[in-house]
């Protein structure tokens, strides 16, 4: 059974699952994928959200479907950068399942070692623990060595969408990363059934032959430890 770090499940809040219909579906897909816990991580954006209204429309989203769910669902968010996370205290309330743990998505366009320090300074300053959201897709924006540096940094998670696993372009510089990735985790990254479905399974199956065993033993066993350190 898997954990899937990384969903946009929750019903009407970002632009993911659009109602609770689909919400139900994506979640009966996850589970016939062996997934036992998932997640739920809408995205939050700081320029435009306020952290109350959003933790309000996360819980009503939530409970339109946690009770028909056979998924194990924990709340979190994807939180975008922006100048100053590394100080703004309210952003723990936005951690995994009030966890020390962050999804933080890094800006789509280039950055460099200042965004890097303040991801450091997420952890130095608030004592939280950056998960980097696919970490794969910031080669698209940014230098190689940038990308490395975030991946080093003390304690930070480097999460992987599943998708970029199973399509063939993308499937070559991901494993290159997830083969020295120190803490990694993988997540589906789902939005819907049609253009963004889970690839959880097949990233799994395709991991099981192109990773050692201890490699993706890591990923799992990663997983499990955000999972235990969250509060329910």
């Amino acid at each position: 059974m898997y954990i899937d770090c990384h969903t946009h499940i929750l019903p009407g809040i970002d632009d993911g699952s659009k109602n609770e219909k689909e919400s139900a579906q994506m979640l009966d897909q996850l589970a016939f994928q062996q997934i036992e816990t998932v997640f739920a991580t809408p995205h939050f954006y700081s320029t435009e959200q306020d952290i109350n209204s959003f933790l309000n429309h996360r819980q009503h989203a939530y409970e339109k479907i946690a009770g028909n769910s056979k998924v194990n669902i924990i709340l979190g968010a994807e939180v975008y950068f922006t100048r100053g996370i590394n100080t703004a205290e309210e952003i723990r309330r936005l951690t995994i399942g009030n966890s020390r743990y962050l999804l933080v998505e890094m800006p789509y366009a280039h950055f460099g070692s200042k965004e890097v320090e303040q991801i450091e300074d997420i952890y130095y300053n608030l004592g939280l623990i950056p998960v980097i959201a696919h970490l794969e897709r910031c080669l698209n924006y940014t230098g190689s060595d940038m990308v490395e540096a975030l991946m080093m940094l003390p304690e930070v998670v480097c999460q992987f969408n599943a998708q970029s696993i199973v399509e063939r372009r993308t499937r070559k510089k991901t494993l290159r990363l997830m083969e020295r990735a120190p803490r990694m985790v993988l997540g589906s990254d789902c939005h819907n059934m049609t253009t963004r479905p889970s690839y959880y399974d097949q990233a799994m199956k395709i991991l099981s032959t192109k990773l050692p065993s201890d490699r993706v033993e890591l990923l799992c066993e990663t997983a499990r430890q955000i999972r235990e350190n969250t509060v329910h």
